[in-house]
């Protein structure tokens, strides 16, 4: 349900905002702004319903409104005050300053509107404010609610050339090198930068257009992989991109032992050499976990898998997006358009409703565990889950259909597959 920021008209419920913003602290979240007839700006924000969507329903429901911007919201890791909105395009004439008085009073003190590709529009600081609540502690709790044990990692903003091989011949594509490029006001951390995220992006795209030319069957699920982590990359999610590019070795490896851990300092890693044995699976997996001595490794490479499956969810999410609207302009006008529209949408969310955020939970359960036993039990849940999630990529028409679809080149079956394949290996 989309969610407005109460100075956005009578009836609207300024704690409505304040919830999405926490929600957004573990996710990005869509939204759709714009500036009402009173100079206060209008806020859409909604889990499910794309930004397309919700300015629509923006002039919809405010025809009045004017200066329109759509995109994402999240709430910066180092800084957890901050809302990040990255917007479809610049000109927002001092939005910041307005989003800052409709956050008043949420926790959230700080806006940052930037670009697709990382470039910043306007920043903005209010008043620091004492809340009491979860957003005021959210340096502090946000990790451990998500189940990540790692430090939040410093957020810079990259920019990378396309870093999986285009066309749809099989053959491999020349591939510039990603560069990153980090923002002015980006921390020192000790997980991973953005320079070593890219270096290691671009040695495992070099690797994957070998795999092409040798099995160009491979070709676009590891191109999407490959787009999902430099995707990350360029909006600053180093977490996401890390995540990432974890999967994408772990896809062109085959597995290895060491393929989800972590590297000193967060920069490059190389893969298992040829050859080298894959872990063990299902609950041998589980009874291999239990008996790690390095448990701190092992709870990073959970929360990295956990990272990985949310990054995957996110980017399909955001392609069916794509395609709903689409189709929506396809049928713009036809005498059955409300009807047509909302059995495509119906089933669509079919997709994301089975590869549902039970991994995730499951995965937050894990590196919650304290016995041994118990965490064993969770990780052989894990992979029982992944085991029906690969079931009902193979087999869902749906998604075999929307693979297929004339309007949007979409490849959510390799993509997912990859992805689970890669996750069945690490997870242990």
């Amino acid at each position: 349900m989309a969610i407005a920021a109460k100075d956005a008209g009578p009836g609207l419920d300024r704690a409505e905002l304040k919830k999405a913003l926490v929600i957004a602290r573990r996710q990005p979240m869509h939204c759709a702004f714009a500036l009402g007839a009173d100079g206060k700006p209008v806020i859409l924000i909604d889990k499910i319903k794309k930004g397309p969507g919700l300015d629509r329903d923006l002039k919809s429901k405010a025809p009045d409104t004017k200066n329109h911007r759509f995109g994402i919201v999240e709430i910066d890791q180092d800084n957890p005050k901050l809302c990040r909105f990255t917007i479809n395009k610049a000109g927002t004439g001092g939005m910041a300053r307005k989003l800052i008085v409709a956050l008043k009073g949420t926790g959230f003190n700080k806006v940052l509107i930037q670009l697709e590709d990382g470039t910043a529009v306007e920043s903005e600081e209010g008043e620091e404010e004492e809340t009491g609540d979860e957003v005021a502690a959210a340096g502090q709790g946000g990790a451990e609610e998500s189940g990540d044990t790692q430090p939040a990692q410093a957020q810079a903003t990259a920019s990378a050339t396309p870093a999986a091989p285009s066309g749809s011949d099989g053959q491999s594509q020349g591939v510039a090198a990603p560069s990153a490029q980090p923002t002015a006001n980006a921390q020192p951390a000790a997980g991973p930068d953005a320079a070593g995220l890219t270096a290691d992006l671009t040695a495992l795209v070099k690797q994957m257009i070998a795999v092409i030319a040798t099995d160009p069957s491979k070709k676009s699920a590891l191109a999407e992989l490959a787009t999902n982590a430099q995707a990350s990359l360029k909006r600053g999610d180093l977490q996401g991109a890390s995540a990432g590019i974890d999967v994408l070795r772990e896809a062109l490896s085959g597995g290895g032992d060491s393929s989800l851990q972590p590297s000193p300092n967060g920069g490059p890693r190389t893969a298992p050499a040829p050859g080298a044995a894959a872990p063990p699976n299902g609950a041998a997996a589980a009874t291999t976990a239990a008996a790690s001595p390095d448990a701190s490794a092992a709870a990073a490479t959970i929360a990295k898998a956990r990272t990985a499956w949310t990054a995957t969810r996110q980017k399909v999410e955001a392609d069916l997006g794509k395609l709903q609207d689409q189709f929506g302009t396809a049928f713009k006008g036809h005498e059955q358009e409300d009807q047509i529209t909302k059995k495509f949408r119906d089933r669509v969310e079919t997709v994301l409703e089975t590869l549902d955020e039970g991994l995730a939970n499951t995965l937050d359960s894990v590196n919650k565990a304290k016995d041994p036993g118990e965490r064993a039990k969770l990780v052989q849940q894990a992979h029982t889950l992944l085991q029906k999630y690969q079931q009902h990529v193979a087999t869902d028409p749906t998604i075999a259909a929307l693979d297929a679809n004339p309007f949007v080149p979409m490849a959510v079956g390799k993509t997912m597959g990859a992805t689970i394949d890669a996750l069945s290996r690490s997870i242990r």
